[in-house]
C-alpha cells in the first residue's frame, strides 16, 4: 500500500458524535483566545504550541461531527486531505512537524530572531527618547 492509502486505512469509522465535536471546537476557541493573550505578551514560544493546539482540537472536532477518529498525524492530515481539500492541512503539518525554540529548526530560528529584533527595536526607542 502506499503512504496515503496507509494512513486512509488508519481512520476508524465511529457513530457521528456532535457533544465531542462542540467539545472540541470549543476547546480550540479557548486555546484561540489564549493563543492571542500569549502573543501580545510576547511569550512566542507558548503562542507556537497554543496554536498548535487549536488546529488540533479543531481537526479533532471536525472528525468528530463526521464520525473519523483517527491516531497518528499522517492519518488525520490524509483524511483531511481527501475530505476537505479547501482546507490547509500542509501547512498544518509543517507546524506541526517544525522544531521549537529549544530545538535548531526554521520556527526556532524565526522565533529567536524576533524576540532579538523586539529587543533592538525597544533598546532603539529608549535611545530615541532621551
Amino acid at each position: 500500500m502506499t503512504d496515503t492509502a496507509d494512513a486512509v486505512a488508519e481512520v476508524t469509522k465511529i457513530q457521528p458524535n456532535l457533544s465531542n465535536a462542540l467539545s472540541a471546537i470549543h476547546l480550540a476557541a479557548e486555546s484561540l483566545v489564549h493563543a492571542r493573550q500569549l502573543l501580545n505578551e510576547q511569550k512566542y514560544e507558548e503562542t507556537y504550541q497554543e496554536s498548535k493546539d487549536v488546529i488540533r482540537m479543531a481537526s479533532a472536532g471536525l472528525m468528530y461531527y463526521e464520525g473519523c477518529i483517527t491516531s497518528t498525524l499522517g492519518a488525520t492530515s490524509e483524511y483531511l486531505k481527501n475530505k476537505h481539500p479547501e482546507l490547509p492541512v500542509d501547512e498544518w503539518v509543517k507546524i506541526e512537524t517544525t522544531f521549537t525554540e529549544q530545538s535548531p529548526g526554521l520556527s526556532g530560528y524565526v522565533m529567536r530572531f524576533i524576540k532579538k529584533a523586539k529587543k533592538s527595536m525597544k533598546k532603539m526607542r529608549s535611545v530615541l527618547l532621551i
